[in-house]
Formats: structure tokens, C-alpha cells, sequence
């Protein structure tokens, strides 16, 4: 795998002056930082209590095997890299196959082509922006590589569950650093993919995670 994308996302020079994920990579690992990554590790049991059938058989996709598997992940939040390394190693995953790199979903220190799959969940609801996230995936996949997503998602126009949504929204943004009501699909179907399979799902029935229940999940080709 080649080195960082250094002239920007799109490889172009006029790209590599400020841009507005860069603020995401500035003074991480806090104790901010910490306890989000400690919380979402919490978070992550009970969510593939949920939905881990559907994350399965969403990744069945692939079609990957343990050997010669090559694995890079990418986080703004160096805090969350000890939890991904405890959950690759209950995998069965060994570590010289895997990379943990900083980065955003904007900007991936990864190369051109160079990837046969990219799994995005619960990743766009906190980009700064979801084209040039989608513009990332499709530029680091092979030909014919697959974007596996799941991502909470904005509830139908004018459902109660939509108006809390919009109402609750600046909060979220606050407390998790991501968005509650992003028509997501939208993004996915201008993203320029040579094919898109969305599938709405309902991650639960509670009241009280009423707001985060909504969901999409697919498969998109380059």
C-alpha cells in the first residue's frame, strides 16, 4: 500500500491548503477524546446486539478469508485505536496484518486503487462532508471494489420522528459529533457509483433511541 495522500483528497496540489475536515485531526486524544472512545466501546456491544446479524451478512459481501487478509482502518480519534486492536484480536485478526491510521474519511492516507473493499458504519453521520467522503471510498477501491455501509439516517419527511430529529440535531452535533437527520441515500446516489443497492432498516422499536433507529444499509460498486 502506498503512502499518504499528500496533495489533498483528489491528489491535486491546488487541494492541499486548508480544508474544513482538517480541523478533525487538530489537537486529538484528549480526555475528551478518551471518554468518547470509552463510551463508544460500550455503545458498540449493545449496537451489534441489534443489528450484528445484519452487519454479518452485510460483510458476507466480501467473501474474505483470514489468510492474506489486509486490513486499514482510519480514525480522527487516536483514543479509539486500542479498541480497534482488542476487537481484531478477538477476530482472530493478526496484527501485522492490520494498519490503524489517523485520518479523515475525507482525505484517507491511502492510495489510489488500492483497496478491494471500504466499510463505512456509522461514519457518515459525523463527516464534514459525505461527497468528499464518497469521493475518497471510490477513489482508494479497485475497479469493481464494494462500499459495504451502515449509517443511521434522517426518518421520513414530515414523521414526528423527523421534526425531533431536526430539533435535537444541534445537540447531537455537540454531544456526539454527528448528525441525526442526513439524508445519507442522497449522497450515496450522486456519489457516482456504477451501481447502489440501499436497504432501510429499523435498528430498534425502543423510545427512547427513537431518534438514532432509522438506518440504511447496502452495498455500492465501483
Amino acid at each position: 500500500m502506498g503512502g499518504p495522500n499528500k496533495n489533498g483528497p483528489m491528489g491535486c496540489p491546488c487541494c492541499a491548503g486548508p480544508r474544513p475536515w482538517d480541523a478533525a485531526l487538530r489537537g486529538r486524544g484528549g480526555l475528551r477524546d478518551r471518554l468518547f472512545a470509552r463510551l463508544m466501546r460500550g455503545g458498540a456491544a449493545k449496537y451489534n446486539q441489534l443489528l450484528g446479524e445484519r452487519k454479518r451478512a452485510l460483510f458476507s459481501e466480501i467473501g474474505w478469508g483470514a489468510d492474506g487478509l489486509r486490513i486499514t482502518g482510519v480514525d480522527p480519534n487516536p483514543a479509539m485505536a486500542p479498541y480497534a486492536r482488542e476487537s481484531l484480536a478477538a477476530a482472530g485478526l493478526a496484527s501485522g496484518n492490520v494498519a490503524l491510521l489517523q485520518g479523515v474519511a475525507e482525505s484517507l492516507p491511502v492510495a489510489d486503487e488500492s483497496q478491494d473493499a471500504v466499510i463505512c458504519t456509522l461514519v457518515l453521520c459525523s463527516v464534514v462532508s459525505q461527497e468528499r467522503a464518497l469521493s475518497e471510498a471510490r477513489r482508494v477501491l479497485r475497479r469493481g471494489g464494494k462500499l459495504l455501509f451502515m449509517e443511521h439516517v434522517a426518518a421520513p419527511y414530515g414523521s414526528l420522528t423527523r421534526r425531533l430529529q431536526d430539533l435535537w440535531n444541534p445537540a447531537q452535533l455537540w454531544l456526539a459529533e454527528c448528525n441525526c437527520n442526513r439524508q445519507t441515500w442522497e449522497a450515496l446516489e450522486t456519489a457516482g457509483f456504477a451501481s447502489l443497492r440501499v436497504e432501510r432498516v429499523q435498528a430498534t422499536s425502543n423510545p427512547l433511541c427513537a431518534l438514532i433507529a432509522p438506518h440504511i444499509a447496502g452495498v455500492a460498486v465501483k
